[in-house]
């Protein structure tokens, strides 16, 4: 990915610039931005006076969160985050954990917040989301696979892997059940650990379709277009970053921080460097507003 091939590149420019010097130092690391004031004073008092703040991660897939060429977490998701932390005076500790962890830490204490998350109806009883990409699931099969998806019921008779412990996992056994009621062939559902390993199982052959989220379909398709193609999206509830209940104030705190960084351009610009399409960008960051933004198409 772009990203990934850059830091590469200034790794590389350090070393050469240190041999020159010869004095076997490096570059400084690029300054974080400056904290903004007003914005960090939204911050509640037990995470400000730490000065840290805990991000639970579920490595997946690109664009969002995944690893990259140099063995780091990063993504849309996490690169953005940090970048409002640094508005807010707080330094991230990435944590990493499966999915299924992520809410249960959340409630625990272990995170403070959670990169990235479906803002829906449900979750809400335990998160609050700041939300900020409009988003929605999609169904990617082989190029030549030749399958005509118009609507779920067309998934009747075909595989389709999804991530385990998933909303995603929850709505192709219900669509299990449809498929049954109506006399329709058998839908057949694998469940994986991760995104990836999903679509690693169409392009093996072992399930037709992959459900996943959609900016991780469209990357991909982009990205390995005789591998994969999308055969079908439906835009549902948006992605959020993930909160505690309490403090209730560190949600309005990160939504504040969005806004400004979408109000100087960083927001989009973080965007275009993961390839996130623009239609799918938001230009406000509500808080538990995915009821509202469901099916919304861009």
């Amino acid at each position: 990915m772009r990203r990934s091939t850059l830091g590469i590149s200034a790794v590389v420019l350090a070393m050469a610039v240190a041999a020159c010097s010869g004095n076997g130092g490096s570059e400084p690391a690029e300054p974080a931005a400056e904290t903004v004031d007003e914005l960090a004073a939204l911050v509640p008092e037990e995470i400000a006076s730490k000065g840290t703040i805990n991000l639970g991660v579920n490595v997946d897939i690109a664009p969002l969160k995944f690893i990259d060429d140099m063995g780091e977490v990063t993504g849309f998701s996490v690169e953005q985050f940090k970048a409002a932390s640094d508005l807010l005076g707080l330094q991230v500790n990435v944590e990493q954990g499966s999915f299924d962890s992520l809410i249960p830490g959340l409630e625990s204490g272990r995170y403070d917040a959670l990169a990235s998350l479906a803002d829906t109806a449900e979750r809400q009883e335990k998160v609050r989301f700041v939300d900020f990409l409009r988003a929605g699931v999609s169904w990617v099969a082989k190029p030549d696979a030749g399958l005509q998806i118009a609507s779920r019921d067309d998934l009747c008779g075909h595989s389709v892997a999804v991530l385990k412990g998933s909303g995603a996992e929850t709505e192709m056994q219900e669509q299990i059940q449809v498929c049954a009621t109506s006399g329709a062939p058998e839908l057949q559902l694998a469940s994986y650990a991760d995104s990836n390993a999903a679509l690693l199982a169409v392009d093996s052959g072992e399930d037709e379709l992959a459900m996943i989220d959609s900016p991780a379909a469209s990357y991909n398709a982009g990205a390995f277009p005789d591998k994969y193609s999308v055969a079908y999206t439906e835009y549902t509830n948006p992605n959020g970053i993930g909160f505690p209940m309490q403090p209730e104030g560190l949600a309005d705190a990160y939504s504040a921080a969005l806004k400004h960084m979408y109000e100087d351009g960083r927001y989009q610009e973080l965007a275009g460097e993961f390839e996130i399409p623009e239609a799918d960008l938001l230009t406000d960051f509500p808080i538990n507003n995915g009821p509202q933004l469901k099916g919304q198409q861009p």
